[in-house]
């Protein structure tokens, strides 16, 4: 949090994207379990920090020191103004246990390569463009629960990359179909974007459409990166044994 959490009010969080929260303003917000930055908005974050000459935290110029030091920033020798150079970094927490660090672990994966990898952005946002309304209302209805800023459209397409390919292809049914859907039916002002819900023969609801609409997005993605990198939903690492 001391690292990460300004940062991501900064870059993700509805309401306050774009703007430096002070300290009083954070205490007991809560940031991400796990982060990602692309350099441009690494560089937004420090140099509107530089220009306000806002207080920032020791862990947090320890951050800008490491991003200048590994070119991820860049700062101009005239001026002291702090661009963006190449690269990303991603962040998992070490409180959250190791079945979700596994599955951020996948998730902030993927991120790092959508950063760097314009065939990959051009991939996602087709495929999010692409994607029924009926679902696709359900999704970002979930993201502004979560208070991701919905009206940027980058972050939009970067997220519903990430959640489709964060759990392997058989599992995105029941997380998007069951578990994510629950979260919304069990708000009543958010549950109108559910499509009808079947019954499980436990009785339990479950909501078909999203898990045939979310698992067909995962099956596309999960071709997309085996082809490109040997990877797959819910996995973002390649073993290879010596010949």
């Amino acid at each position: 949090d001391r690292l990460l959490r300004r940062l991501a009010f900064f870059v993700e969080k509805a309401g306050y994207r774009g703007r430096l929260v002070p300290d009083a303003e954070l205490e007991g917000q809560h940031g991400w379990n796990a982060h990602d930055y692309r350099a441009q908005d690494l560089a937004r974050f420090f140099e509107a920090a530089r220009l306000a000459a806002f207080p920032l935290l020791p862990e947090e110029q320890e951050l800008q020191a490491l991003l200048l030091e590994t070119a991820v920033l860049v700062r101009d020798p005239r001026t002291g103004a702090i661009g963006p150079g190449a690269g990303a970094i991603i962040s998992v927490s070490r409180e959250s246990p190791d079945y979700l660090r596994y599955r951020f672990m996948v998730h902030e994966g993927f991120h790092g390569i959508f950063f760097i990898d314009e065939d990959f952005r051009e991939f996602s946002r087709r495929r999010w463009e692409a994607f029924p309304a009926e679902p696709k209302r359900f999704i970002r209805s979930f993201f502004e629960y979560q208070r991701y800023d919905i009206t940027d459209p980058y972050l939009l397409v970067n997220e519903f990359m990430a959640h489709c390919l964060q759990q392997s292809v058989s599992q995105a049914g029941t997380y998007f179909g069951e578990t994510i859907a629950r979260q919304i039916d069990a708000s009543t002002w958010r549950r109108s974007v559910l499509p009808p819900a079947s019954l499980n023969p436990d009785g339990g609801k479950y909501w078909p459409t999203l898990a045939e609409a979310f698992t067909r997005e995962a099956e596309a993605f999960s071709a997309y990166v085996n082809r490109r990198w040997g990877l797959a939903a819910g996995r973002v690492r390649s073993v290879y044994a010596p010949p």
